[in-house]
């Protein structure tokens, strides 16, 4: 015997492809023979039969519907979910982001305001050495304007 590669994987389009048809087969030899055996006990055996056998198999039919074609509804859920879950990931990541932005920005803030608060006590330090000085300065200066009787403004 010789050597045979086995075959290449199928894209995923053509497995979802693949089942969607495998369910439907599925579901037409579970639907075809009910109906058409609905159909016959009701033409031949009657209504009341028909009634207990609708009972009995209907369950049957519908856990199989149910079954094939809940699973696509549940597919899409499942992905919507999943996208959900990606979005609320990457919104975090962005949150988180601005966060320590937030956290920059208030350093930078308190770094600003504390030379503010600086510049500001260095600029009263000042301003009260130059009250000092000019105090000195018209201690310096009273008697010389009391001696020539100077008067304040004039």
């Amino acid at each position: 015997m010789a050597y045979q590669p086995s075959p290449a994987p199928q894209p995923p389009q053509n497995i979802e492809h693949r089942k969607n048809q495998q369910a439907y087969h599925i579901a037409l030899i579970v639907i075809i023979p009910f109906i058409g055996y609905f159909g016959a006990s009701l033409f031949i055996l009657g209504v009341d039969v028909t009634k207990e056998m609708t009972a009995l198999l209907g369950g049957y039919v519908a856990t199989v519907l149910v079954y094939f074609f809940g699973q696509k509804q549940a597919q899409v859920l499942t992905n919507q979910v999943q996208e959900t879950e990606k979005e609320k990931n990457l919104l975090e990541i962005k949150a988180n982001e601005l966060h320590n932005e937030m956290i920059k920005v208030e350093t930078l803030r308190n770094k600003l305001e504390k030379q503010y608060s600086d510049l500001s006590n260095n600029q009263l330090d000042d301003l009260n050495n130059r009250k000092s000085d000019i105090e000195k300065f018209y201690s310096m200066v009273q008697p010389y304007i009391e001696k020539h009787d100077i008067k304040k403004g004039g």
